[in-house]
């Protein structure tokens, strides 16, 4: 029987490149679990720190004028003497917000021996994500561009808007230049309701400075923050041979040079970056994850699924 990713797939107009049923059979019993407070519309399966009314029993506190009577525990009052009232823990609905860089720099990869590039990468990645969201009745929605905002789709949680998601997905087109931070500060008075935000980006060519302040004002509204950091292998480890025209695909730069001559000093450079950013993500509170692309994306997104629901 087919799964029912494969009958989305085969739906008039379905057919997308970037939803792969043969994934979505490994990920099928995850889910992306809220870790902090998530907030939504409706009762979904996710545990929230808000108090609120609900079937799951959290504590007791005292009465203060003002309070809802209707909450008062009676029982508690002709036991104890004193008004007391019941809280709960509230379940709500978990919001996702799915962000791609689409700049130049990430395109890199589709022609070399590992023909998946970072930016096609990052978009398999992300309609698996989106996926498994909307299928668990949560909501998913999706932000797109590089040095400014260029599609912007509120959280839902209906197939149809999975669609729309996975549409915008198919249609990306690189853009020349990055500049995350203005793209932050773009979508920040769009983003009414905290949300898990999940980046995809190389993070090349951002101020990180002025990148992580940006994601710090998202942080204090209560978002929750995962960095998806993609490397391609060529980026990594250099190519083979004697020598080579290097090109920066957000400027017009380049460089000719021997890999061999380079690469023990490029990688300490490299290096250097990595630990830049993985360090700013952790002091802002973010969720760091460096993915590199030749490894396939459903072992990447299922380890870190499972890294989630380890620590709760």
């Amino acid at each position: 029987m087919p799964s029912r990713a494969e009958r989305y797939n085969k739906r008039p107009g379905h057919e997308l490149r970037f939803l792969e049923p043969q994934a979505l059979r490994r990920l099928r019993n995850l889910r992306l679990a809220a870790r902090r407070i998530v907030e939504g519309t409706f009762a979904g399966r996710h545990r929230s720190r808000l108090r609120g009314t609900s079937v799951e029993f959290a504590d007791y506190r005292e009465y203060t004028p003002g309070d809802d009577l209707r909450r008062l525990d009676w029982k508690a009052f002709v036991r104890l003497g004193r008004p007391y009232l019941r809280t709960y823990d509230e379940e709500t609905n978990l919001r996702c917000l799915l962000m791609l860089d689409t700049s130049t720099s990430m395109d890199f990869g589709a022609e070399g021996k590992q023909r998946v590039s970072k930016l096609d990468y990052a978009r398999f990645l992300l309609a698996a994500l989106g996926y498994l969201v909307v299928q668990s009745r949560d909501q998913a929605g999706l932000a797109l561009g590089a040095d400014r905002l260029e599609t912007y789709l509120e959280p839902q949680a209906h197939s149809g808007h999975l669609n729309r998601i996975l549409h915008s997905l198919e249609q990306v087109r690189p853009v020349a230049r990055t500049d995350l931070p203005a793209l932050l500060k773009e979508l920040y008075p769009l983003v009414r309701r905290r949300a898990v935000l999940i980046l995809c980006s190389d993070f090349l060519e951002v101020a990180l400075d002025d990148f992580f302040m940006a994601l710090r004002a998202l942080r204090h509204r209560g978002f929750e923050v995962v960095l998806f950091h993609l490397l391609h292998p060529l980026e990594r480890d250099l190519p083979p041979g004697a020598a080579y025209h290097f090109v920066d695909p957000e400027g017009a730069s380049s460089v000719d040079a021997s890999p061999a001559e380079i690469r023990t000093e490029y990688r300490k450079l490299l290096d250097s970056f990595l630990d830049k950013v993985r360090h700013q993500a952790l002091a802002c509170g973010c969720d760091y994850e460096l993915l590199h692309t030749d490894v396939p994306y459903p072992e990447a997104l299922e380890r870190y699924l499972r890294f989630r629901e380890s620590i709760g």
